[in-house]
This record gives structure tokens, C-alpha cells and sequence, in this order.
């Protein structure tokens, strides 16, 4: 008997065997089917180094193409300022140096090209730790290659200017470069920071620049000075407070700004009368920003595709602001009138 049913053979004898039942028989069954006898050690070996070595190929590829696209854009902007600048002119025998100055009222553009290159480097840093990190670079390593990568192409910018007649090597564009590539990397690797403030700017085409591209097909829009204001703007909703009180949670969609602009340097305006002027003012602008990541949050329980959408927007507005969106609450201006260039500096004056 205790060969036929060897669990009574330790039951005691006032026992009465239990019978399992069909439930717990096909759970027996299932558990059987559901876990199969492991395997020895080596035969999962290999498995996990190919997954390993999947992930790592995965890495590379990413970090290859990133740093690929990274490359194709640089070319086609280089592209670009040959074609726009470089390509219509004479070329010099030697390096020519200039000493443009900063804003004087004698400087090209009025100063305004000197935030240009500021900008532009910043931007530039920015936006290639964006594309490496998206390829799967670590920040550091990104934020230093991207600086490394944008100073190059600025400085070689910057030789080909002294190359062509016209131009000239400045040592104050070097110089402007250096500092917007030093904020963007410190901007990224800064968060807080970041959060509290961007560097902007906001355009809209002059006349002069519309008339030019329809008559002349001249796409050279980063000279188009007068249509562009330079913002540095400080984030209300980066003060805790006011972001999480009851009356004042509205301002996180405002920012504080200081701006400057230089009008009818560049392009030379085509209307009598309009003098050479140029603004530092301060003032209120709309967070654009702001306005889209409070949309962004209100689609991603609905619509994650359109809050995605939405936070590429958000990211653009980091760096461009909506003209006609700043409102201008006090301003120093300088008039310099339609005199050559390299009058006397016309003092200062508030409005």
C-alpha cells in the first residue's frame, strides 16, 4: 500500500488523505508548463554577452549618426557663407586684421553684428549637445565636443573674412565667439541656470531685406540688423514664490528682459530720414516658452503625438522670441543721424 501511495506512508494513521482537486491539478500542470527546468550556466552565457553586445552596437551606431548629422549641417551652413558672403568677392594677398570696437556709433552694424556672433555660438553649442545627446553621447563629452566643434567653424569663419576683400579678421568677433560658446556650454551644464534665463532673438524682415531677396536673390538674412533685437530674459516662473502663489502664478508666463538693437546700419536704408540709432532697453516680453510646455502638459494624458509636437516648439522658443511680443518699458537711445560713420559718438539719451 505504501508503495502504491507513498503519501500515506507518513501521514498518521487518523489521517484522511486529501484528494487534490481538478483546479489545483490544472494549476499544477500550469506551474509545470510555465517553469521548464533551468538551464546550466554556460548555456545562458553567451545570451547575455550578445545582448550586451547588442546594446553597445546600438550606442556606437547612434552616437555615429548623431555626430554624422552634426557634421552635414556644419557643411551646409559653410556652404552657405561662401555662397552669401565669400563667393562674390576678391580675395586678399594677405591676412587683413580690423579693430571694428564694440558699440560705438561707428562700428559695423552699429554693434549689433558683435551679439550676432555671440548668439550664433551660443545657439550653435546648444543646439549640437541637443543632436549628440539624442544619438546617446554623454553631456560632458557633448557639451565638449560641440564647443570645441563650433569654436572651429567660427574661427575658420573668422580667417576667411581676413581672406576676402571687404572683410577683415576681428578681434572683436573672436572675441564674441569665445564668450557665446562659454555661456552655451556652461548653460548646459548649469541646469539651474538654464532654467532661469536664455539668450534670445527676435526678427522680422526690414523692407529693405525683402526688397533685396525678391530683386537680387540675396539670402543673407543674418545681415538684416535692423530687423533683429538681442534678448537676454530672466524667467518670473524661476522664482518659486510667484510660480506657486494663488494671485501672482500668471507671471510664470511673462520673463524680464535687457535687449539691444541697432537700426539702419545694415541693411542701408532705402527711405531719406531714417537716422542710424541704437537701443538698450529693458522691459516685460512673453514666455513663450512657458505658454507651450502649460500646453504641452495639458495634451499628454490625451494626445502624447501633439504634446510632443508641442515641446519641439517649446524647445525653439528658448532661442527665438515672437516679434511684437516685448513690451519696452524704459530705453536708452543713441541717434546718429545720416553722417558718415566715423563722426563723433552722439551721446546718450532716456525715453
Amino acid at each position: 500500500m505504501a508503495l502504491l501511495c507513498p503519501q500515506l506512508a507518513s501521514a498518521s494513521p487518523d489521517a484522511t488523505p486529501s484528494i487534490p482537486s481538478a483546479a489545483d491539478a490544472a494549476q499544477s500542470a500550469a506551474g509545470a508548463e510555465a517553469e521548464p527546468e533551468p538551464l546550466p550556466p554556460e548555456a545562458t552565457a553567451g545570451a547575455h554577452v550578445d545582448v550586451k553586445s547588442s546594446q553597445e552596437s546600438d550606442s556606437i551606431t547612434g552616437e555615429v549618426v548623431s555626430a554624422s548629422i552634426l557634421g552635414g549641417i556644419n557643411l551646409g551652413i559653410y556652404a552657405w557663407t561662401y555662397f552669401a558672403w565669400y563667393r562674390p568677392r576678391a580675395k586678399n594677398e594677405n591676412l587683413v586684421f580690423l579693430d571694428e570696437g564694440w558699440f560705438g556709433p561707428d562700428t559695423y552694424a552699429g554693434g549689433a553684428d558683435k551679439l550676432g556672433h555671440f548668439y550664433a555660438n551660443y545657439a550653435f553649442v546648444r543646439g549640437s549637445v541637443a543632436i549628440l545627446e539624442a544619438g546617446g553621447w554623454d553631456r560632458t563629452v557633448a557639451t565638449a565636443l560641440s564647443s570645441a566643434a563650433t569654436l572651429a567653424f567660427f574661427t575658420v569663419i573668422e580667417f576667411k573674412d581676413g581672406y576676402h576683400e571687404g572683410y577683415g579678421f576681428s578681434t572683436q568677433d573672436l572675441a564674441a565667439n569665445i564668450t557665446g560658446v562659454a555661456l552655451g556650454a556652461l548653460m548646459t551644464e548649469w541646469p539651474a541656470l538654464d532654467r532661469a534665463i536664455d539668450v534670445r532673438i527676435q526678427y522680422f524682415p526690414t523692407r529693405e531685406f525683402v526688397t533685396e531677396l525678391v530683386d537680387e536673390g540675396v539670402v543673407n538674412a543674418a545681415e538684416d540688423y535692423t530687423g533683429q533685437a538681442f534678448l537676454l530674459a530672466y524667467h518670473l516662473g524661476s522664482i518659486k514664490p510667484l510660480r506657486q502663489s494663488n494671485y501672482f502664478g500668471w507671471t510664470r508666463y511673462f520673463d524680464v528682459v535687457a535687449g539691444y538693437q541697432a537700426r539702419n546700419y545694415k541693411p542701408e536704408p532705402t527711405v531719406p530720414g531714417n537716422p542710424r540709432e541704437q537701443e538698450l532697453f529693458f522691459g516685460i516680453t512673453l514666455d513663450m516658452q512657458a505658454v507651450m510646455g502649460a500646453w504641452h502638459d495639458s495634451l499628454v494624458g490625451t494626445s502624447p503625438g501633439w504634446a510632443n509636437a508641442v515641446a519641439v516648439g517649446g524647445d525653439f522658443f528658448e532661442y527665438f522670441q515672437l516679434p511684437y511680443t516685448t513690451l519696452k518699458v524704459v530705453g536708452f537711445d543713441r541717434d546718429n543721424g545720416e553722417l558718415p560713420l566715423d563722426t563723433a559718438a552722439a551721446p546718450l539719451r532716456m525715453r
